[in-house]
């Protein structure tokens, strides 16, 4: 099984990463404990403005994050790609890379995912790749139109349905999301405030060395 959790990350924050370990945990089978989750960093955003850091640094940030947990890849495929980065583009080329046997699960928060109806070529996404929507703070569930007649119609209750084929079913999904957005991290660096135990304590000094988002001594 591969987990796709894409995003900007500008910068990546200790909500993602706790994230990711545990669906890292969750979703591992019997062979393998953990599974591996893809953190795969867009090159152009198609749904926001400029990031505030380039996709070099923004990738040089999740490897520093990350360095020491191998349930955690870091995939830069829509970098090397460049252009816009459509998810189902992504989607498509992991699935020529993996084959038709292999489920693929696209990770999304509550407010991205009430947004999926706008994405580019939306329908081809749950062919290509179950979906789990994770419950972020202040952003409750609520697709409408056919976006909610599609959650109607996919909607599982259990990990365990994401074995049972390679794409297709949606399953909502409470973890243990810590309510800090990279918005909110920019945001306080912007205004001189410590963004530290809101980032790994690597990544602050990345951004304190590069003086990323306004930072200055």
């Amino acid at each position: 099984m591969k987990i796709v959790m894409g995003g900007t990350y500008d910068p990546v924050h200790l909500g993602h990463l706790r994230c990711a370990l545990e669906l890292s945990e969750l979703l591992g089978c019997e062979a393998e404990k953990r599974a591996n989750v893809h953190l795969l960093p867009c090159f152009d955003p198609v749904h926001r403005g400029e990031p505030g850091a380039s996709s070099a640094q923004r990738a040089d940030m999740l490897m520093l994050a990350t360095e020491g947990e191998p349930g955690l890849v870091i995939d830069q495929r829509e970098i090397l790609r460049k252009g816009p980065s459509y998810t189902v583009d992504t989607l498509k080329e992991m699935r020529r890379q993996y084959g038709p046997d292999e489920p693929i699960v696209l990770v999304l928060g509550t407010d991205a995912f009430n947004e999926l109806a706008s994405w580019h070529q939306w329908l081809e996404i749950p062919t290509l790749a179950h979906i789990i929507v994770l419950n972020r703070p202040g952003w409750p569930l609520s697709p409408v139109g056919a976006l909610g007649e599609l959650v109607d119609s996919r909607r599982v209750k259990k990990i365990e349905s994401l074995f049972e084929c390679v794409a297709g079913y949606i399953l909502p999904l409470e973890l243990s999301l810590l309510d800090i957005s990279s918005s909110k991290v920019r945001s306080s660096i912007a205004n001189g405030q410590s963004a530290r135990y809101l980032v790994s304590d690597v990544v602050w000094r990345y951004i304190c060395d590069n003086q990323l988002y306004g930072y200055h001594d």
